[in-house]
This record gives C-alpha cells, sequence and structure tokens, in this order.
C-alpha cells in the first residue's frame, strides 16, 4: 500500500476553494414565533401598522383640552369635570370630551376626541367627580402619537437578523406569528480515536470532553449538530459509519485521527472514498485540519488537539457553513479592537491566538493570550477568552493595531475599566 500523503494548502487560498466546490443553496423553514428563538430571519420583516395604532396615554393621569388649562396656576386653579374612566389599554373607545372636562386615562389607554393633553396624575387633585390643575404644561405632554414607535410598512428587522426575545414581543405586537427562518444545517459529529473507546472501557465517562464545546460551537454558527459517536482508528470501520450516515446529514466531521501519526486514520480511510480538496493548512495551530467530498458531501478532518480542533472549526468550517446556508452572513459576533500586546507569530503560519478584551470607555483592548492553543492539554484559554483571532503571516502586527476579534458566543464578556487582560 502507498503511503497517504498530505495534499496541503496555503489558507490563503481556503476561500477560493469553498467558493470553486460548494453552491450557496440556503433555504427556509417557517416556524411560529413561539419556536423562533435564536433562529436567523430569512427575510425582511416589515410592519403591517402603525405603532401605536393611534394616539395613547404615555402616564396614568387626566387627557384635557390644551386651551382649557393653559393658564392654570396656583392663583388661577383650573377645575375640570371627570365625564369618563378609561381603562382600554390600547384599544378602541367612544369618549369624547368638550370644554372644561377631562377624562381619567391609564397608560397606553388610547386618547378620547377632543383630548390633546395628559396631566399626570400628581399633578391633578381629584375632588369627587371634578380635579383641581394649579399648573400649566405644555401642549401634547405625555401623548405618544400614532406611528412614534413603528410607522406602517416600516423595516423593523432585517433578514439574517438573531431573533431574541424583544423581536418576538415587538412581532406578537403588530400581528406577525409566523416567520421564515433560515434551515439549520444537519451536521455529523464522531470523535475518532482507540484511547477514547478504551477509556470507555475502562469505566470513563466523558472520554470524548471535547463534544461538548464542538457542538456548542456549531450550533452557535448556525449548524444542527448531532453527536453519532466513537469511532476507533480502524479504516474500515470509519470507511463503514462515514457511508451509512452521510446520507442523512449535511456533512460530517470527524474528529481526531487527522494527523500522519501511525494510528492516525481519517485521510488514509476517507481517501479511499472521497475526493481529497485538501489535507493539511498554514494555520497554526489546525495545520492538519483537511476537506474531502464524499457522495458531493463534505467531510471535515478535524485536529483532535482542542486548540487545533477549535481553531479548524472558526477559520475551516465556519467559513463553510455561512458562505454555503447562510447568504455569507456573519452568524458570529465580530468586533474590532486595538491590540495591546505583540502576538508571538509563526513565521510563515495563519496563527490563529484566543484573546482577552478589555472594555474601557467604550474602546475594547485586545490581549492575545501567552499560552498557545493548540495543545490538547490547554483548555483555560477558551474558558478565559472572549474570542478568537487570526494573524496572517509575513505581516508586522504592533501595539495600537485595529485586529478582527471572533466572540466565542453572543454573551462573550468583557472586563470593563482599567482591568488588564
Amino acid at each position: 500500500m502507498s503511503k497517504y500523503k498530505l495534499k496541503g494548502i496555503n489558507y490563503s487560498d481556503y476561500i477560493d476553494i469553498i467558493r470553486q466546490n460548494f453552491t450557496p443553496r440556503s433555504s427556509y423553514i417557517e416556524l411560529s414565533i413561539d419556536n423562533s428563538l435564536n433562529e436567523r430571519l430569512f427575510e425582511n420583516i416589515y410592519s403591517p401598522i402603525d405603532l401605536p395604532r393611534k394616539e395613547i396615554a404615555f402616564y396614568d393621569g387626566y387627557a384635557v383640552k390644551f386651551e382649557d388649562i393653559k393658564n392654570a396656576d396656583v392663583n388661577n386653579p383650573i377645575k375640570l369635570k371627570i365625564v369618563s374612566y378609561i381603562f382600554k389599554d390600547g384599544d378602541e373607545i367612544d369618549v369624547t370630551i368638550n370644554n372644561k372636562e377631562a377624562a381619567y386615562i391609564t397608560a397606553n389607554s388610547p386618547l378620547p376626541m377632543g383630548a390633546d393633553t395628559v396631566v399626570r396624575s400628581e399633578l391633578a387633585r381629584k375632588e369627587g367627580e371634578y380635579i383641581i390643575i394649579r399648573k400649566s404644561i405644555p401642549k401634547g405632554s405625555d401623548i405618544v402619537h400614532k406611528g412614534d414607535d413603528v410607522k406602517k410598512g416600516e423595516l423593523i428587522l432585517h433578514k439574517g437578523k438573531l431573533i431574541e426575545g424583544q423581536d418576538l414581543t415587538l412581532m406578537t405586537e403588530i400581528g406577525i406569528y409566523r416567520v421564515k427562518v433560515y434551515r439549520r444545517p444537519r451536521i455529523g459529529v464522531y470523535s475518532v480515536g482507540d484511547e477514547l473507546k478504551e477509556e470507555i472501557e475502562r469505566g470513563g465517562v466523558y472520554p470524548d470532553n471535547y463534544k461538548f464545546i464542538i457542538k456548542y460551537v456549531i450550533s452557535e454558527m448556525g449548524g444542527e449538530a448531532h453527536y453519532l459517536g466513537i469511532l476507533s482508528d480502524d479504516k474500515e470501520e470509519i470507511v463503514e459509519k462515514v457511508i451509512n450516515s452521510i446520507k442523512y446529514y449535511d456533512s460530517i466531521l470527524l474528529v481526531g485521527g487527522a494527523s500522519i501519526g501511525l494510528n492516525d486514520s481519517t485521510g488514509p480511510a476517507i481517501g479511499t472514498i472521497g475526493k481529497p480538496l485538501f489535507h493539511g493548512t498554514t494555520l497554526s495551530p489546525g495545520k492538519v485540519s483537511g476537506l474531502y467530498l464524499v457522495d458531493e458531501k463534505p467531510v471535515f478532518l478535524v485536529p483532535g488537539h482542542i486548540g487545533s480542533a477549535v481553531s479548524c472549526l472558526y477559520n475551516i468550517f465556519y467559513p463553510y457553513i455561512k458562505y454555503v446556508y447562510y447568504d455569507d452572513i456573519d452568524t458570529l459576533p465580530v468586533v474590532k479592537a486595538k491590540l495591546m500586546e505583540k502576538p508571538d507569530q509563526r513565521p510563515g503560519k495563519h496563527t490563529v491566538r484566543t484573546v482577552s478584551l478589555v472594555n474601557r470607555d467604550g474602546v475594547l483592548y485586545a490581549y492575545p493570550h501567552k499560552k498557545r492553543l493548540g495543545g490538547s492539554t490547554l483548555l483555560t484559554p477558551l474558558t478565559t477568552g472572549a474570542g478568537i483571532t487570526l494573524f496572517e503571516p509575513d505581516k508586522e502586527y504592533n501595539v495600537g493595531d485595529t485586529i478582527r476579534v471572533i466572540l466565542f458566543t453572543r454573551n462573550s464578556s468583557f472586563k470593563m475599566g482599567g482591568e488588564d487582560g
């Protein structure tokens, strides 16, 4: 048998490889808004109505005519008769006030006909069926006008937006209860390695603990991750499992066994059934990442070391998923930050580093981690970092340069004030 050889690429060419071998095929599913939280809109949402639908009160108080109260002061108290009490909270009403009349009104309730100003409850003294006002206020006070919040036909949520709780509230308010969202691609994930199976045999509960971060990252990117279990380093088993499972998934990730050691088998195994697009890159860590086509579907070879695996996910898998399934929308949050320390770059390599971020007066400052990301035992750069960045080869980075950071999650926290990274 001929020795398996890596088919390496310069990472700078990776995006071209994706665009040459894959066609964008984003699609949608329609969901009730109850089930759409954390999905991405496939369409722009325009409001079918004005919001509010008509003039409403901003505070609890009394709806009055400004002409009746414009000269009110302590020496000229104005007395108005209460002719109605409105507790409708946005519903239509059939109430009209005339001169020297007032209507009690609760916040968000529609104004009665004839009213053009709301006097807050604390500015009026109730005496039986009358109120006494001893202070004038500007005309139109504490009224929210029709369409002040949203105008009919206005774009309120754009295509590609991640749906959050406040968006559900807004859509419900304007009467939208079903939405089209991007279909998440189904991603099958195998862990590969004899050592993982051996640990299970010894009673280990989670020998494949990396699956937790891998599934989470895939979900954050917009995928639907399905963990399919552990494979040994046996080439025949790898081939059989991939052939049998790939028909059910949009792509497969094989995590582990991607290098060229004596027991590393994913490349030689998939090479017997698939077309290699590449195996080996200038990423560091992540240099043994690979990509094959099997039945016209991608099979990603992900290094087993956790730092290399994460680098592969963010720099190899992420560009693929957003180009093919999300119209090249950034499904992960990206920020720009000022570099506060020179990174330890590897010559000629695309160096990947986790970073901590400090927020000072609204400006983000990035501190690349000193611990290298590649080692299998180095998990703390992932738990203490806010995101990940890539430093181009043969480019010198200096303190004060602006760099692009992909945040690990939408909830990535930044240190505040004058704290150091």
